[in-house]
């Protein structure tokens, strides 16, 4: 047996406009984009990119070489990371770090204007499994592989020329001359897969998210400005990830249209199933995803109704009390009227005598300071009991009721 290569990749979204950025990035640690021209350097010194060029076959590819290791990156954003064998264990490490630490991480910032990553989206990089390529090994010198490093082969296709040995983290090839078409195939398919379970996994958090809303029944007002945050919020994540299925949708087309094409021997409709399974389930996570849209905005456009028309009562209610406190000032200063007084003792004897006046400009500043300080402290105490006290409701049928939509959420849990 004689082990010949250990390859790792990702895929994520990119056109040749991309790459034509991306080439003059890893020519002279540029670009043209408004980004920090030192952190830029700083990345690019890092990657060490050496013997860059232009390929196309078929499709236009940037190549490069870094140390030990070289790297493609396609224009529809499949990136291909290469090493010669030396210590399996030790090569993958060499692999692994130079992708998380040098390759991926400078792609990141070079692309990081424009529509953001969600958050939520912990890693959009994924080099899992690593494909090793070698020639002439048995079927218990390949398994010993697998064992060796931790891992189970859970499937082996065969054709006369060559076999394919999968596992969960590592694929071994075994074939006289390696086939770069089919290494780009499954580091593609693993690819999708693990971003199609991340989507669906995303969908299930988004969907227990405004559940939790739902079966609220009421909900503080004090809570409903950081609620409506977060329904926006998830919004921005849905429509994120709609996108993003649109574009693996588009991309699975044209890989199935190849495989078909291509179709020879056991590993040709290995990858035929395969792709066909990911179309699949690629329209199943897009309806998914439509229903998940109109699932938040639904309850989105019902909180941010909530909001305003819960703000509007309290307006409206504060306006009321400082229209009677204001008037009721007004209307105590004007029944003071002017008079005459006189104070008489025991005898019958005037002791004392006075006169008053209506009101004077001193007098009707003071009582409308009063006014007003007894105004504010009662808006704040209001407002306060008011945040905590109301609870608006949030199932009005006429704003909220979708049955089907219920039913559908009943039959996913």
């Amino acid at each position: 047996m004689q082990i010949k290569h250990l390859y790792a990749g990702s895929w994520v979204p990119r056109t040749g406009l991309h790459l034509k950025e991306l080439k003059g990035f890893l020519e002279k640690g540029e670009s043209h984009l408004n980004l920090d021209d030192t952190k830029l350097k700083k990345l690019w010194r890092k990657l060490e990119a050496q013997d860059i060029r232009l390929e196309y076959d078929p499709r236009r590819e940037i190549k490069a070489q870094s140390g030990q290791l070289q790297f493609s990156c396609h224009e529809n954003g499949l990136i291909v990371i290469e090493k010669k064998y030396e210590d399996l264990t030790k090569d993958i490490k060499t692999v692994g770090d130079f992708s998380l630490q040098k390759l991926f991480p400078a792609f990141s910032y070079l692309y990081s204007l424009g529509a953001p990553v969600p958050k939520i989206f912990t890693s959009i990089f994924s080099i899992m499994p690593f494909i090793l390529t070698l020639e002439k090994g048995t079927d218990a010198e390949i398994k010993k592989i697998f064992t060796d490093n931790k891992n189970a082969c859970q499937e082996i296709v065969k054709d006369k020329e060559r076999q394919l040995y999968l596992g969960q983290e590592m694929i071994v090839i075994n074939e006289d001359a390696a086939d770069y078409n089919l290494i780009e195939d499954l580091i593609f398919i693993e690819d999708i897969k693990t971003q199609f379970h991340k989507i669906l996994n995303l969908h299930r958090f988004i969907w227990e998210e405004v559940d939790k809303v739902r079966e609220a029944k009421h909900l503080p007002y004090r809570k409903l400005a950081n609620t409506r945050d977060t329904l926006m919020s998830l919004n921005s994540e849905v429509t994120f990830f709609e996108s993003r299925l649109n574009q693996i949708n588009y991309l699975l087309a044209e890989y199935l249209k190849q495989a078909k094409n291509n179709e020879q021997g056991e590993i040709g409709r290995y990858l035929k199933a395969e792709y066909e399974s990911l179309r699949d389930t690629g329209n199943y996570l897009s309806d998914l995803w439509k229903m998940t849209e109109d699932n938040v905005k639904n309850a989105l456009e019902l909180v941010t109704l909530l909001y305003q028309e819960s703000t509007q009562k309290e307006l409206n209610i504060l306006q009321i009390f400082f229209i009677i406190s204001a008037m009721g000032s007004l209307i105590a200063l004007g029944s003071i009227y002017g008079f005459n007084f006189q104070v008489f003792n025991n005898l019958g004897e005037m002791v004392y005598h006075g006169d008053t006046v209506s009101f004077t400009f001193f007098d009707l500043g003071r009582f409308a300071f009063s006014a007003i300080l007894a105004g504010i402290i009662f808006y704040f105490t209001f407002n306060y009991i008011y945040n905590r006290v109301s609870r608006p409701k949030l199932t009005d049928p006429k704003k909220l009721e979708n049955e089907e939509m219920a039913n559908i959420s009943r039959m996913m849990k």
